[in-house]
């Protein structure tokens, strides 16, 4: 199962339902970051690409 969640208010995460999306999600909130569970469904992805682009960033921060 994907979840979205709200990173800062501005960036949203398609995360899975597993060890690694929480991992993620944890280590966002230890680096200071806001992280909000949605109720948006994953699909359509609306996504611009400079949500896209600050998702990425956000993911490689972690270093998971």
């Amino acid at each position: 199962m994907i979840v979205v969640f709200l990173v800062d208010g501005k960036t949203r995460l398609h995360l899975p339902d597993s060890k690694w999306g929480v991992d993620v999600r944890n280590k966002l909130r230890e680096m200071g970051h806001i992280v909000q569970r949605t109720s948006q469904p994953e699909f359509p992805d609306l996504r611009c690409d400079a949500e896209r682009h600050r998702r990425y960033e956000l993911l490689a921060s972690t270093g998971l």
